[in-house]
């Protein structure tokens, strides 16, 4: 049985309209849940870096001991800011996919009204997007950093505890710092390179330049 046309209802457009806006209300949750992410990883490091230099200034415990529970707070701290930076990750890349799903929602009416064309701000095609062709997030970068200075003070502090020498705790910890500020934003761009590849099979709507 065939539906009657309705001519004031095109159900078509409604449907990709409501898609738009699921898709950009899910684009600026997982930008708000990484800036949340990153507030709560300042505020934790933060916290427990200034107990443990209140542990340190009353003397609670004796120096072994407060040397065990700081690389066991280092450590906890490193797990929580890796899985933000993991998530800032997966943030960028899913902000990618979404981005070029209303990129191919714009191009279906500017097919449909070319008129409209150069008044749409956004891209109109599904290319890779720079959420993963640049590794340039400010979120991911301060993440990077206080990591890398948590590695530091953990590579500094686990060779103090077994080396006892402040030469080797300060020579470890510059090359933990070094090393993790090296390897994590090489991890990111991996990442993102594999998600770019796969974004470029998956282009329909590629870009085109229109002469007036």
């Amino acid at each position: 049985m065939t539906r009657p046309e309705n001519p004031n209802r095109d159900d078509s457009v409604e449907f990709l309209l409501a898609e738009f806006n699921q898709i950009t209300e899910e684009t600026r949750r997982l930008r708000e849940e990484g800036l949340n992410r990153l507030n709560f990883f300042i505020t934790l490091t933060s916290s427990v870096l200034a107990g443990l230099v209140l542990f340190s200034q009353i003397n609670v415990m004796s120096l072994f001991n407060l040397q065990l529970v700081s690389i066991g707070a280092l450590l906890f701290l490193i797990l929580i800011g890796w899985s933000a930076f993991r998530f800032t990750i997966s943030r960028d890349i899913s902000t990618d996919f979404n981005i070029r799903a209303t990129g191919r929602i714009r191009r279906f009416f500017i097919d449909r009204d070319p008129l409209i064309g150069p008044y749409v701000t956004w891209q109109q095609h599904d290319e890779p997007t720079r959420w993963v062709t640049k590794n340039t997030s400010n979120l991911r970068t301060t993440i990077q950093s206080i990591l890398s200075l948590l590695f530091a003070l953990l590579a500094g502090l686990a060779a103090n505890l077994i080396l006892g020498q402040i030469f080797w705790s300060i020579g470890l910890g510059v090359i933990g710092f070094g090393a993790a500020l090296f390897l994590l934003p090489f991890y990111a761009r991996k990442r993102f390179e594999t998600a770019a590849k796969a974004a470029e099979t998956m282009v329909r709507f590629p870009q085109t330049v229109t002469k007036e």
